[in-house]
């Protein structure tokens, strides 16, 4: 017993190193931060928020309701479609492989924080990484009508079409009234059929698997 007694010093300090050494190991998760290509799937969840409506004559916000945005943007529109099925976001090699079933598009990214957007033009935005297991990739689209008329902008002919911004990851009124516009604010929406739209389509993928 008196032997035992004699080395059991040493064996508190050597249980003490082993505990400390522990605290290196690895911990649960951390070799996910070395996976550099992220393969994620589209959940079939889709919504969409900011849906806004401005007509003439006074150029006025009105009352609109879901069933109003697919009179804006038909079925021709990418509109409530997320274009592709499979999202391959690689780190090591700055890229995003967009897959549908026909085709595979590859850009190259640039990832501030939690946002991808196109290192090319560094302005094109695809999505956000809420957290390691989500993507949301998001669409901003718009629609304006415009009846060509002698008075204010007179000189543009009559429009009447619908597309996305695909530089903003949310639809911006202001981005109606600009120079080669033919509305230069609200006022210079004097007809009845003078109208602008938008809204902010939102998908969610989730992460399939990473390697």
């Amino acid at each position: 017993m008196k032997d035992v007694l004699k080395f059991l010093p040493l064996l508190v300090s050597v249980c003490l190193i082993s505990s400390a050494c522990s605290d290196d190991d690895p911990l649960p998760g951390k070799e996910e931060e070395k996976h550099t290509v992220f393969e994620y799937e589209y959940t079939g969840e889709r919504n969409y928020k900011d849906f806004t409506v401005y007509t003439g004559p006074e150029g006025k916000k009105i009352d609109a309701d879901d069933k109003m945005a697919n009179k804006f943007w038909g079925e021709n529109s990418l509109f409530g479609k997320p274009g592709y099925k499979t999202l391959i976001i690689d780190t090591a090699k700055d890229s995003i492989y967009m897959k549908d079933e026909w085709s595979t598009i590859r850009v190259n990214i640039k990832i501030v924080g939690d946002t991808v957007k196109n290192d090319y033009n560094k302005v094109e935005y695809f999505g956000i990484m809420t957290d390691k297991e989500t993507f949301v990739m998001n669409q901003a689209f718009y629609y304006i009508h415009y009846d060509g008329r002698e008075e204010g902008h007179g000189e543009y002919p009559q429009i009447g079409h619908y597309g996305y911004w695909k530089y903003y990851e949310k639809a911006r009124e202001n981005e109606f009234f600009h120079g080669n516009s033919p509305f230069g604010s609200f006022s210079d929406m004097t007809l009845i059929s003078d109208t602008i739209a938008y809204a902010t389509d939102y998908y969610t993928y989730k992460l399939k698997k990473s390697y």
